[in-house]
């Protein structure tokens, strides 16, 4: 006999040493004549032949019942009362009431009810379950609840969310999880139940579970990931019964030794940023995470089975990474490899001189973004890609790229002497598909030209042109009546010919700029273009020393030199020396220069 009071005693001790886990439930049979201290609950919650019975006549679901004797349990159940203390409506009409804030009821946390074929999760606000609003709903895989039957639900939390496993009979049934942790977040919580009111609902044999034992359960990494040295992962794990801070640890021999320390005393949050560690040699194929306390062996857990650390990837941009031309108000894929940040930055610039512009600040590191390409024009474009900070990467296309349009419309500078006619200038167009009409305005802003005629030429001949000029606008309609096109390319589409205002200053120029323009192409669909501005300038035609502003022998003299190809003009050279208005200073151009110096001949 002076052994029996021993046999509890050795189960305990037997059980630690096999890591058994250890838990004490605690039932309610409401075998008595009140609800008693170990109930905070409505008052119209009292005990009925044995059972719990909520006596209200109006139909609610404000009633809540507090159990304060066990604080943050580990599972909740009760039973459905037997028939007639309980029917099938009653039996569909209840909920159990997880991660109350407090003792009362008034208390805030979450309802967890099976009602027919639907599994929903609902706030509890100020003791109040919040049958309209669904926190998360599942689909049921057990037939319904009937009097007699069990419901119970097992919640945990982990760093995805506070989580909620639901049984009819101890068979499961779904989870519900709340991942945004709206309640249930207090170091200490209660369970109870919410009955409607004016129902045959009653209950028996409310039941809690504490777990006695703490436990550290790693989940991430837990065998087969990949993780790259450098980079950013989260090591994740749960645990129950245990607040302390934490260890973590490494071990790349298959969790023979753990020699690594990634943190010796972390908090105990469920996640810890980890930068992966880097070796000399890679990859380490049996690596494994260990979490335990920080101040003792136990509560520990180690990763199922081995990960791998791979070797460092190099970042980089692969689209757009140089030569290409995307073309502006398009949708294109900027793509990369390499990096190993959850997210990355992508930004761009249209110049070397240019800051950088957020194309987005943070986006998934999946390998590629659809970017609305801008209307941007530019020749000299970079992308670049980086982990949200910029700290750890960043990479960018090797080459700059182009932002275009489908038609690229360019007024070529001209020039021309004060009071003349004749001047010619010329409208270019780049067009990357086929272009079935153009209508636009030629608008100087000097107010000293005036258009003479206007006509299809180059790549356009054939098209037939209506022209109209007020006061500074000439506005200019170009299309083939036989439904040609002007095909893909680049060339000459337009020659303008303009007489100069004597009023004019030589030396100075208008700026001839393009407006209301509308380009369509081979379908009739509407082209956004790019319009490059041109600028006609104001000399004395042969005049190409720009001395005295008087032509004379030494004028004579540069442009024997320019016809004979002894140097490029400059720039002011060839608007005063390009007689003839062809772009470049030939015999014709010398002999009109000839003829200004000896108008009388020799």
């Amino acid at each position: 006999m002076r052994y029996k009071g021993m046999i509890p005693l050795l189960f305990v001790m037997i059980a630690a040493l096999l890591s058994v886990p250890l838990s004490a439930q605690t039932v309610d049979d409401f075998n008595r004549t009140s609800l008693g201290s170990n109930w905070t609950a409505d008052p119209e919650y009292v005990l009925v032949s044995n059972t719990l019975d909520n006596s209200a006549t109006t139909a609610s679901w404000g009633y809540l019942a507090v159990y304060n004797a066990v604080a943050n349990p580990t599972s909740v159940a009760f039973t459905w009362a037997a028939s007639p203390l309980c029917d099938t409506e009653g039996a569909n009409s209840g909920a159990i009431a997880l991660y109350l804030d407090a003792q009362s009821v008034t208390a805030n946390g979450y309802a967890v009810m099976r009602r027919y074929g639907t599994l929903d999760l609902h706030p509890v606000i100020n003791g109040v379950m919040d049958r309209a609003t669904s926190l998360f709903s599942a689909t049921p895989t057990q037939a319904n609840p009937a009097p007699g039957s069990t419901i119970k639900v097992i919640p945990s939390t982990d760093a995805s969310g506070h989580h909620f496993d639901f049984y009819i009979n101890n068979v499961f049934d779904a989870r519900l999880t709340d991942a945004a942790k709206r309640y249930g977040n207090a170091s200490t919580l209660y369970s109870g139940v919410i009955l409607y009111g004016s129902r045959t609902n009653n209950i028996d044999n409310f039941t809690v579970t504490m777990s006695t034992t703490s436990t550290l359960t790693v989940t991430s990494p837990n065998g087969g990931e990949t993780w790259y040295a450098g980079s950013h992962h989260n090591i994740t794990w749960t645990s129950t019964n245990f607040t302390d801070n934490v260890a973590i640890e490494l071990s790349t021999d298959g969790g023979s030794t753990f020699s690594t320390v990634i943190a010796a005393s972390a908090p105990n949050t469920g996640t810890y940023d980890w930068t992966v560690t880097t070796f000399p040699t890679l990859p380490k194929n049996s690596c494994r995470i260990r979490v335990s306390s920080a101040t003792n062996t136990t509560p520990r857990d180690v990763s199922n089975s081995n990960f791998t650390i791979g070797q460092a990837q190099i970042p980089t941009v692969t689209a757009p990474n140089g030569g290409e031309i995307w073309i502006a108000n398009t949708a294109r894929n900027i793509t990369w490899s390499g990096f190993t940040s959850a997210n990355v930055r992508i930004r761009y610039r249209i110049r070397d001189i240019d800051p950088w512009t957020d194309i987005t600040s943070s986006t998934a590191n999946d390998g590629t973004y659809e970017w609305t390409v801008p209307a941007q024009f530019t020749e000299t474009a970079k992308i670049k890609v980086s982990d949200p900070a910029e700290i750890l990467e960043s990479d960018e296309n090797d080459a700059y790229f182009s932002i275009s349009a489908y038609a690229k419309l360019t007024v070529a500078d001209a020039s021309g002497g004060v009071g003349t006619t004749g001047n010619v200038v010329y409208l270019w167009m780049n067009n990357q598909i086929n272009i079935r009409g153009i209508f636009f305005d030629l608008v100087d802003n000097a107010n000293y030209l005036t258009a003479e005629r206007v006509n299809a030429v180059g790549r356009a001949s054939g098209f037939t042109v209506s022209s109209n000029e007020t006061r500074t606008r000439l506005r200019v309609a170009m299309v083939h009546m036989s439904g040609q096109v002007i095909p893909t390319g680049n060339g000459v589409i337009a020659q303008i010919n303009y007489a100069t205002d004597g009023s004019a200053t030589v030396g100075t120029h208008s700026t001839m700029t393009l407006e209301n323009v509308t380009i369509s192409d081979a379908n009739g669909k509407l082209v956004s273009p790019q319009l490059v501005s041109g600028n006609f300038y104001y000399v004395r035609m042969g005049n190409v020393t720009g001395i005295d502003g008087v032509v004379n022998a030494d004028d004579l003299n540069v442009m024997r030199d320019l016809v004979l190809k002894r140097r490029a003009p400059t720039g002011d050279e060839l608007m005063a020396g390009d007689m003839d208005h062809d772009g470049d200073i030939d015999l014709f151009d010398y002999m009109a220069v000839f003829n200004i110096v000896y108008p009388s001949g020799i």
